[in-house]
């Protein structure tokens, strides 16, 4: 998924920053699953936020955690800024 998130924003011409969000929420968008498939987007979030979010800055976070959030089509809740 991440290579493909990085096709995508070469495609969309992503400036360096959102490239860089796309292509790891692409590597973590299936982090819950190690908790079980039920919710998995949502608890995928969570996990990264405990991770990572000390290594990047709170409006990249935010929009990865809602790449992951979002990925889950059957139970999606977009929020927004």
């Amino acid at each position: 998924m991440a290579d493909r998130a990085s096709k995508i924003s070469r495609i969309l011409k992503f400036n360096k920053l959102d490239a860089e969000s796309a292509k790891i929420a692409g590597y973590c968008h299936d982090l819950g699953n190690f908790l079980g498939r039920t919710n998995h987007h949502y608890w995928g979030a969570l996990l990264f936020h405990q991770v990572y979010a000390g290594d990047l800055n709170i409006n990249q976070v935010s929009d990865i955690m809602e790449a992951i959030v979002a990925h889950d089509k059957e139970d999606v809740k977009i929020m927004s800024r």
